[in-house]
């Protein structure tokens, strides 16, 4: 069974609106699908697959994205108010069955931050890519999107990992992570064949290891991998 793929992005504590993410979520939706016909298309989660295709997200209309983030609000146990620090929860999903299903969650506006250094929570948005990549096993494509995500969320990381990865080297989302690819916001220098470093805008960087996604049997890719994250972990 092919590993399942995942573009996580993660940033640090950011005060923003409902209005503010609404915007933020319109114009990711609207790029997206570019990349690939898996990502044209999003439902609201619902309790049944028949009640979630009954929500179609018109990413047009900004109006119903506000209400989405609106809906995404956390609350307290006791009073039911609002905690406003914890920001706003979206939770997607492509409609699509098998392999070419795919989800998507945002994290926005969460501005609480911990003062235990071991205790923490970031705004985030994670896009469970499909089983089958379709146009995106095309390093373009892949490092496209990631592009997009780096311009429109402006992350302080994101990668394109698999789930095999992560589990095999404790994945934790405050710190880079290589394994297919990789954005940091910052200019990365010394990598060599066959990683490429591409400019994004005057954003960053994404770093791409290899022009295939790498399977974690591989030894030659997990070395490159390797020497690549000891660089990521010094920029």
């Amino acid at each position: 069974m092919t590993d399942q793929y995942i573009l996580g992005a993660y940033w640090h504590a950011r005060r923003q609106s409902i209005e503010q993410c609404a915007q933020l979520l319109q114009r990711f939706l609207w790029q997206i699908g570019q990349f690939d016909s898996s990502l044209a298309a999003w439902f609201e989660r619902g309790r049944s697959r028949r009640e979630a295709l009954s929500e179609p997200i018109d990413a047009d209309s900004l109006s119903r994205l506000e209400a989405l983030v609106k809906k995404g609000q956390h609350r307290r146990d006791s009073a039911q108010t609002v905690n406003q620090e914890l920001g706003f929860q979206i939770g997607l999903w492509n409609g699509q069955s098998d392999d070419r299903a795919a989800g998507l969650n945002v994290t926005c506006g969460l501005y609480w931050e911990s003062q235990h250094p071991n205790v923490g929570m970031s705004n985030c948005v994670v896009l469970n890519l499909p089983e089958n990549l379709g146009s995106l096993s095309d390093p373009e494509k892949m490092s496209g999107l990631l592009a997009c995500v780096a311009r429109i969320w402006q992350p302080d990381r994101a990668s394109i990992m698999s789930r095999a990865a992560m589990t095999a080297r404790q994945f934790n989302g405050n710190k880079p992570f290589m394994d297919w690819m990789a954005y940091l916001p910052a200019i990365i220098t010394g990598i060599e064949p066959p990683a490429t470093a591409m400019p994004v805008a005057d954003l960053g960087t994404i770093i791409i290891s290899q022009n295939q996604p790498p399977t974690i049997t591989d030894p030659a890719a997990q070395k490159q991998i390797a020497h690549l994250q000891s660089i990521l972990n010094q920029a």
